[in-house]
């Protein structure tokens, strides 16, 4: 009876060690699946974090094409304008930009360009298939994004004919500053530069 009695303590002791060994096992399993689920998700999380980051990248680098290249009157002549004024007509595009790059692009003049050639030309001036391709250009900084893009300029008279059709290939850098997405590097090449000097 005695042997019995040992004989069922050992089989209860044998018995519970491996429902013990069978539950770790289950549960280092569910920690790993648990594991790869939580970085599974993070990863989907960054994806979409970067698809939005890229998204409103473009979608600033649109907008601020659209409203420097697109003239409406050209008849307003940026050359007339008091310095007071210059300065107050390129200060609306300094919310596109870092203070550095929007400097430099405003000591060149560059924000007039658009208005002056329109002017010159007689010719009201309309963007048209805004196009940007992202590209890696210098990924140590993972708040910046790099593209290069074109657009389609067209000319057209007082009343409505095309008579122009410009092609323009650039560059320009997106950042994410404390104080929302910026343009930190623009470059659209001489082309208007080109019709406004020919």
């Amino acid at each position: 009876m005695k042997n019995a009695r040992i004989s069922i303590v050992v089989f209860l002791l044998v018995a519970f060690s491996v429902g013990m060994s069978a539950c770790e096992d289950s549960t280092s399993d569910s920690a790993v699946l648990n594991d790869q689920s939580q970085k599974a998700q993070t990863s989907e999380d960054k994806d979409e974090s970067e698809r939005a980051f890229e998204n409103s990248a473009i979608e600033l680098g649109e907008e601020f094409i659209k409203t420097l290249y697109n003239v409406d009157d050209p008849s307003f002549d940026v050359k007339k304008l008091s310095i007071k004024k210059l300065i107050d007509y390129q200060n609306n595009f300094s919310f596109y930009f870092t203070k550095k790059e929007f400097e430099d692009l405003r000591n060149n003049r560059f924000f007039t360009i658009p208005q002056e050639a329109a002017n010159k030309l007689n010719n009201k001036i309309s963007v048209q298939n805004i196009k940007f391709e992202k590209y890696e250009q210098d990924q140590s900084e993972s708040n910046s994004l790099d593209f290069n893009h074109s657009f389609n300029l067209i000319f057209t008279d007082l009343e409505g004919k095309q008579v122009d059709k410009v092609k323009i290939n650039g560059q320009m850098t997106i950042v994410n500053t404390g104080n929302g997405l910026k343009i930190d590097r623009y470059y659209d090449g001489k082309t208007l530069m080109n019709i406004l000097y020919r």
